[in-house]
């Protein structure tokens, strides 16, 4: 009975933040015309070769008709101009592909979109004729697709050597970052700002396995690639618990590589170390204490760089205690991700994605039993608010391993993050962020509870595509399973 009480615990505040990451069911039917553009009357394809294919057979230009969900101006648009009957005749003469530049970056980048509502109209040659750019009303937007059309059947040849007519409306939503930015190398890029700290859960047992790593629903745009690096320091502190005595410091590292093999897909390869090491903090945890005339819980009664990892016998359990011959790095592992979006959402549903993660050792010398190899599913989501985004992520992770060393460790473990990001400057974000990781150990007090991790950070793209990250985390929730503080710091570039 308290195994299944502790899980209900956690599972309680996952289902809350799976009702926001699903939002509603029924506004997935309200919006799921906002998914269509253009509307029905006009035929059109989502597939680009496709419609060059089709353009060359029928001998008709092409119009790119770009537009994003949460254009306002593409919406009016669709819902007056391209439901005209004068303009739906003339459509007839052309063939159409309509682009979502949220889930087609790439071809947004090639296409140098700056502003959407945006049509391209391309000859048979495969020549950019005209661009009309922005809203135009119905007897407006007739007239200027008349006029590029007469323009097309009488050049002839000569296309090549003709600049493209451009077309300006000041009723256009512009794009904010150009695709020299961190953010337009990647889909949703109007849904997701720079995302979550790169940190995975820090406390005792949850760190030595696989854990939640915050992703967000944004894949990298076809060809592009994303090198990170990420450490986070923590130190834990529990001197007088009932099942075990905690004394020490971790850091964990990982180095990462990311490829969008397609604008929707994406696979990542991550190298990650995990070490222990004495109290290189105490010092300063002791002396802003004192500042603070903040409680020393009994830090200043031991000694500094001590090292103490002990778990009393418990429930069955025979207990276990590490010595200063276990200091250093006890694990490295090699992870791969395979991450898709589903959808890029509307004005009003949040961008979903889900990933795959496997994760096998290469050097464990506290895991025992079963296999090497962790499995963890995740499914995210974000929304913007104005200037901010909200992001959720569940996981689910299956672990091969049964024992640290005589504790028995679960199978497997829930987990939630929830995210705030507040865009202080075009390239400059606050975060806040708390991870929830359901306990590792079965029967052990404080260590079968749930894990509650906050944070607060910051990330600052310093150069175009360049992002450095930093963060603080603190123990505010409980004082047993949770690192005591921690700094954690990374730094991702996509090119």
């Amino acid at each position: 009975m308290p195994t299944r009480r502790l899980r209900i615990q956690t599972i309680t505040p996952v289902l809350l933040i799976a009702l926001w990451l699903f939002y509603c069911p029924l506004l997935w039917a309200d919006a799921a015309t906002d998914l269509k553009a253009p509307p029905a009357g006009i035929p059109y394809s989502k597939n680009l070769l496709q419609a060059l294919a089709a353009s060359q057979k029928s001998g008709k230009p092409l119009i790119i008709a770009f537009h994003a969900v949460w254009c306002p101006y593409c919406r009016e648009m669709r819902n007056t101009t391209l439901k005209n009957p004068e303009v739906i005749k003339l459509a007839q003469e052309f063939e159409w592909v309509a682009i979502d530049i949220d889930r087609n970056v790439s071809l947004a980048n090639t296409y140098e979109i700056k502003a959407v509502p945006q049509f391209q109209i391309i000859d048979q040659e495969g020549n950019v004729r005209g661009k009309i750019i922005g809203q135009s009303g119905p007897s407006e937007f007739h007239k200027h697709l008349s006029s590029l059309l007469d323009q097309i059947k009488t050049s002839g040849t000569s296309a090549r050597q003709l600049s493209p007519i451009r077309i300006e409306s000041s009723e256009r939503t512009e794009i904010i970052s150009s695709q020299d930015y961190y953010r337009a190398k990647a889909i949703c890029f109007s849904k997701v700002g720079y995302g979550p700290l790169d940190l995975p859960s820090q406390s005792p047992l949850q760190a030595l396995r696989l854990g939640l790593s915050p992703r967000t629903p944004s894949t990298l745009g076809r060809g592009q690639f994303e090198a990170r690096f990420r450490a986070t320091w923590v130190n834990i502190w529990a001197p007088e618990g009932p099942d075990f005595v905690f004394d020490y410091e971790q850091l964990q590292t990982n180095i990462g590589l990311a490829y969008g093999f397609t604008d929707t897909w994406q696979l990542e390869l991550g190298f990650e170390t995990r070490s222990r090491f004495g109290g290189g903090m105490d010092s300063f945890i002791q002396e802003f204490h004192d500042l603070f005339n903040i409680d020393q819980n009994g830090r200043d009664e031991v000694p500094r760089d001590d090292f103490t990892f002990d778990i009393g016998s418990s429930d069955g359990n025979p207990g276990f205690s590490l010595t200063d011959g276990d200091r250093g790095i006890y694990a490295t592992s090699l992870l791969f991700t395979l991450q898709h979006n589903v959808t890029c959402g509307t004005e009003k549903l949040p961008a979903i994605a889900y990933a795959v993660t496997v994760r096998t050792e290469l050097i464990n010398e506290d895991l025992e039993g079963g296999s090497p190899l962790d499995l963890g599913l995740w499914l995210s989501a974000s929304q913007r608010y104005g200037t901010c985004y909200l992001y959720g992520t569940l996981g689910y992770t299956l672990f091969g391993r049964d024992n640290f060393h005589t504790v028995e460790l679960r199978d497997d473990q829930l987990s939630a993050l929830l995210a705030f990001e507040w865009r202080l400057k075009p390239r400059a974000s606050l975060l806040l962020q708390y991870l929830l990781t359901e306990g590792a150990a079965e029967s052990l007090g404080d260590l079968s509870s749930p894990s509650h991790e906050i944070t607060l950070g910051a990330k600052w793209e310093v150069v175009r595509g360049t992002v450095l990250e930093f963060g603080l985390i603190e123990n505010v929730v409980t004082l047993g399973n949770s690192p005591d503080f921690g700094i954690h710091l990374g730094i991702t570039t996509r090119f």
